[in-house]
């Protein structure tokens, strides 16, 4: 009996053991597994950790929450696996769902539902509604797994990491990743962050999925962040969607890939689509490959939108470096989207070394300070042994490329070891003929050569038979709808085709795509919306289109990867031409002024609500940032208010930086209690302006900058300034800013009839400043400022007028009212002087430190003169008795002409130091003495050649002369007869116009028509053309704008009036559908307006 009780003790301790071990079903074989309904059985899982070969199986779905407030509610799940017992077995999830798997242990490494694991496999596990916070090595399924698998895992949560390496499925994992799904999750963490897995040693990675947030600093990738581990890295049929944040060594696949022995990476079939926001060595696909290994990239594409602020930037790849055996290629690849970045940027590749590119397409725009180009940033080849680069048969479809140095349509630079395909061989390189290349700033005239390429019209580049001439292979690896896309890949659904025309307040788009497709539809962030298609046609009733605004369209089908973005622009009603401008009407219309042509403003407009909605922070965005376009602008004599805008960037205003056209008519105020606060180049109405005019054009408010600061303009290059005026507040806290009333800084061009009631005020040492302008090399003439112009910096220069005028600088007929006081040099009308000053007055206050004059503080140079000029300052003082103050002129020098005796100054002016005044002689310095009752007659001015015919007025006995602002001699109107015209056919009619005054200086007109296929006109004699209605538009030439218009309708011929053998001697020939023909045949035809039969 003793016996018996005993073996029934020890085996009752036996089962105790077993039912410890693991309370559930199964032996633990393969074809036993433990099988899993329990959460309790699901952590009985780390009983079997440092065995190999131990099967598990999920059998029902496992919600987490109650085990975790019964046995860790604080830190959550406890990981299975540690870095002394690592899970060695196999999990198979069996696609049910571990819910609410919450972790917060952020001091832990090797955090996730399992911690650390080697040679485990992990599959179909799906885990949802999870938060999961550790230190480092942090991921969903693992934290940390050595020559593992995982396969058919499926993730959404929101997973940090305190420290670095983390990943939307593991968080370090030398490992293959198969058919793996991340959706709807945020990883965020410090260095090494991935979608799937934040640091790899060597890993293979297949038909994975990730759609995430992701977040870094360093070493981050929407796949892998960092893959500097392994020797071998591959990746095949990927997809991910992911907004990606970052600093060094961000890539929509990978972030980096640096090691120092031999790395092989192969990518085929990926795809990126997102964003990406980063410093440096940043790619679409590859942030960094940095190894004496190979890289190579084919049949990948990235859709992405990428800023960053430093080098290395790419479409696909960042930077590839390497040396010794290093080599790599990059093919049938594409990019789509807008780059911006700092140096050595490109569309396909950033910086490229022993790197063969080929047939390769980039679209969207790049932006970035030097190195720029279409397809590649800068291109060499290897640096120890020789490894070729080579740039082949690839196509620039980028729309505009903006570099401030070196920049191309292919490449923007190239070092050694590069081979380029020739110019008209089937290995060369081409470019969207359209392609708009700027450089600082001004649009450049492109060649076609090795760095720009061979240019084709967008026509050319939707032709199959333009690829294939360049090897491109259509069966394999691209795919085209002709005449409607650029090339595609093979297994994304044809990217849909906008027929509707997208014109502002529109609310219909119409299309075509895929049958049976599901169309998508963005229109900027407002709007989001989709169908699927019937047949193969598409039509969206969406909210009234704004001009400029974004229309994305994009389409998926069953079988096939999402297709390219198809994007359009909302344009205007008008088509945009000088007889039929583009009409704005709102806020949103003045932010599409995007494109060269003409604009016309057609109602007063306040930026408020648009600004309170967009960009409460930092104000209105400048209309034309990248100084690309010709933009002609008439405001109509209407207002834009509520301007504001405060950024430190450079270039603002109204708008921003323009290379040509016209701003004209138009009426600015900033929005009160605010101002237009920028960085250099910052004025009310235009940042920068160059080769073109401002006319008749009013501002009101506030402007502050870093350096060149306007009321109207920051800086002007050859531009016309007529008839412009500014009433405000001009300001800055930098060194060597230049402010101005009107303009900050010009070059060229000329100011003509320009007011600036201006108080203007700066800080910053070596300030140069002038009530109409700081700085100054243009004609300025018919001109005045009033208010006051203080600097308090050492080393600046104050002008009631102008700081400085340079060589080429002439001013004449203009004065200046408004005080001036500097620590340098002061003057009541310029400070200082290299060029030609006549003809003009002072009547401020001067006061410096150590120079003061009444009209010009100085004349340096050959081109320095001063003639025919008053000084009236009531007062010029300095407080430093070392210096010197005078009437007129303070001297001259290097070559300055001695000025003659035509220069006045009145008698009672009082010239002081410190206050006190000092005994003053007529001298060419001082200029000679006038009576206030002297100066108040004609007669004193005429005889120093002051033309009051045009410029000045006086009223003699009463006042100084003024200025006349209006100019004379100038188109008040222009009609038009007869008002309405209607033509058959091939007739003619000769329209008359008629201008007022009738005495106007400049009548010659200009004749235009809105479609020169319905009806074309020269000098006033209009032909109709075809069936149809044109309008005939008539414009003055003299600046004014003025102009009268007449609508055309053109009508069929009839009536047979003559019959004839043939038509050798007949002028141009039309059908009756009033088509052109160039050989008819037997038949009625148009000839000369009269319907003619041939026999």
């Amino acid at each position: 009996m003793k016996r018996f009780l005993l073996s029934l003790a020890l085996c009752l301790c036996s089962l105790t053991a077993a039912f410890a071990q693991f309370s559930g079903s199964g032996s633990g074989t393969e074809n036993d597994p433990y099988l899993i309904f329990y959460a309790d059985q699901l952590t009985q899982v780390r009983n079997f950790l440092g065995k190999s070969g131990v099967y598990f199986k999920l059998m029902s779905d496992i919600d987490l929450t109650d085990w975790i407030e019964e046995n860790s509610p604080n830190q959550g799940w406890q990981p299975i696996g540690v870095s002394s017992s690592k899970f060695q077995g196999i999990f198979d999830g069996n696609n049910h769902t571990i819910s609410n798997l919450n972790i917060n242990r952020p001091s832990a490494d090797g955090v996730g539902l399992f911690g650390y694991a080697n040679g485990a496999t992990f599959k179909n596990i799906v885990i949802d509604e999870t938060t999961i916070t550790g230190n480092g090595d942090v991921g969903p399924v693992c934290g940390n797994a050595s020559l593992s698998t995982f396969s058919n895992c499926k993730v959404t949560a929101t997973i940090n990491a305190k420290g670095n390496t983390v990943g939307g499925i593991a968080g370090f994992a030398s490992a293959t990743f198969t058919n793996n799904k991340v959706t709807n999750t945020t990883i965020n963490g410090n260095d090494n962050v991935g979608g799937i897995v934040g640091y790899t040693g060597n890993a293979t990675f297949t038909s994975n999925d990730v759609s995430a947030m992701i977040g870094g600093k360093n070493q981050v990738g929407g796949i892998s962040g960092n893959s500097s581990s392994s020797s071998n890295c591959s990746l095949d049929n990927n997809i991910v969607k992911c907004n990606i944040v970052g600093v060094d060594n961000v890539g929509g696949l990978i972030g980096e890939i640096m090691q120092n022995e031999k790395v092989s990476l192969k990518t085929k079939k990926c795809a990126f689509y997102g964003t990406i926001k980063a410093h440096s060595r940043v790619g679409g696909v590859i942030g960094l490959f940095y190894s004496f290994g190979n890289c190579d990239i084919s049949n990948c594409y990235s859709i992405c939108d990428i800023q960053a602020t430093g080098d290395r930037i790419g479409g696909i790849l960042g930077h590839k470096e390497g040396g010794y055996s290093a080599s790599g290629s990059i093919s049938n690849s594409y990019h789509s989207g807008n780059i911006l970045g700092g140096v050595n940027v490109g569309g396909i590749v950033g910086d490229a070394n022993s790197v063969s590119i080929t047939k390769c397409q980039s679209l969207g725009s790049v932006n970035a300070n030097s190195h720029v180009g279409g397809v590649v940033g800068c291109i060499s080849g290897g640096e120890y042994y020789v490894y070729y680069s080579q740039l082949k048969q690839n196509v620039a479809l980028t729309t505009t490329l903006l570099s401030t140095n070196e920049v191309g349509r292919i490449y923007g630079i190239k070092g050694d070891y590069s081979t380029i395909g020739m110019l008209g061989s089937s290995d060369d390189n081409l470019a969207l003929s359209t392609m708009i290349v700027s450089k600082a700033g001004v649009v450049q005239e492109v060649n076609d050569n090795e760095q720009n390429g061979t240019s084709m019209s967008s026509t050319g580049l939707k032709l199959k038979a333009n690829y294939v001439a360049h090897g491109w292979d259509f069966n394999n690896d691209w795919a085209i709808q002709e005449t409607e896309t650029y090339p595609y890949k093979p297994w994304q659904t044809a990217p849909p085709y906008v027929e509707s025309g997208l014109v502002s307040q529109s609310t219909t788009i119409t299309g075509k795509s895929v049958d049976g497709g599901t169309v998508y539809l963005e229109i900027g962030d407002r709007y989001k919306v989709s169908m699927k298609c019937n047949g193969n046609e598409f039509t969206f009733t969406v909210p009234a289109l704004q001009s400029g605004e974004k229309v994305r369209l994009y389409a998926v089908s069953d079988d096939k990867w999402q297709s390219p973005y198809t994007d359009e622009f909302v344009s205007y009603p008008g088509k945009g031409t000088e007889a039929d401008p583009y009409l704005v009407y709102t806020a949103s219309d003045l932010q599409g002024v995007y494109k060269r042509g003409y604009y016309k403003l057609m109602n007063d407009v306040d930026l408020t609500e648009w600004i309170n909605a967009k960009s409460p922070k930092e104000g209105w965005p400048a209309i034309g940032k990248d100084g690309i376009s010709e933009i002609f602008f008439d405001g109509g004599g209407h207002t834009v208010s509520g301007l504001w805008c405060k950024t430190d960037a450079g270039y603002n205003g109204l708008f921003s930086n323009f290379p040509g056209g016209y701003i004209r008519n138009l009426n600015v105020k900033v929005a009160d209690g605010k101002s237009v606060s920028g960085g250099d180049y910052t004025g009310i109405l235009i940042g920068r302006f160059a080769k073109g005019t401002i006319n008749n054009v009013t501002v009101e408010g506030n402007v502050a900058s870093t350096c060149r600061g306007g009321g109207i303009v920051g800086g002007a290059e050859d531009l016309a300034i007529n008839s412009a005026s500014f009433a405000g507040k001009v300001t800055s806290t930098s060194n060597d800013a230049k402010l101005g009333g009107i303009a900050g800084e010009t070059n060229g061009g000329k100011l003509t009839r320009c007011s600036a009631n201006a108080d203007i005020e700066a800080t910053g040492e070596n300030t140069i400043a002038g009530g109409l302008a700081g700085v100054a090399n243009s004609d300025i003439s018919v001109s005045y400022s009033k208010g006051s112009v203080t600097l308090t910096g050492a080393g600046s220069y104050a002008g009631g007028l102008l700081g400085q005028n340079l060589s080429s600088g002439t001013v004449a007929n203009s004065y200046s009212r408004a005080s001036a006081s500097s620590k340098l040099y002061a003057a009541g009308l310029v400070a200082y002087n290299y060029g030609a000053v006549s003809n003009s007055y002072a009547k401020g206050n001067v006061s410096s430190q150590y120079y003061g004059a009444g009209v010009v503080g100085y004349n340096d140079g050959a081109s320095a003169t001063l003639s025919g000029c008053v000084a009236g300052n009531p007062k010029v003082d300095i407080s430093d008795q070392s210096g010197w103050t005078i009437r007129v002129l303070g001297g001259f020098k290097n070559g300055a002409a001695q000025p003659g005796e035509n220069n006045y100054a009145l008698n009672t002016i009082i010239v002081s130091v410190n206050g006190v005044p000092k005994k003053v002689n007529d001298n060419i310095l001082d200029g000679y003495a006038k009576t206030e009752e002297e100066l108040e007659q004609q007669s004193t001015y005429t005889g120093l050649g002051w033309d009051f015919s045009d410029a000045w007025s006086i009223d003699e006995g009463h006042a100084w002369p003024l200025l006349n602002m209006v100019e004379k001699g100038l188109i008040e109107s222009i009609v038009v007869s007869p008002e309405t015209v209607s033509l058959q056919v091939g007739e003619t009619c000769q329209l008359t116009a008629t201008v007022s005054p009738a005495d106007a200086t400049n009548k010659t007109l200009k004749w235009v028509s809105s479609d020169r296929n319905v009806a074309k006109v020269s000098n006033g004699l209009v032909t109709a053309v075809s069936e149809g209605k044109a309008t005939i538009t008539v414009l003055s030439t003299d600046g004014t704008g003025k102009s009268a218009q007449v609508v055309v309708t053109v009508t069929p011929a009839s009536g047979i009036h003559a019959v004839v053998e043939d038509s050798k001697n007949a002028n141009v020939i039309y059908d009756l559908q009033g088509r052109r023909v160039y050989k008819p045949t037997k038949g009625v035809y148009v000839i000369n307006g009269k319907k003619i039969l041939i026999k």
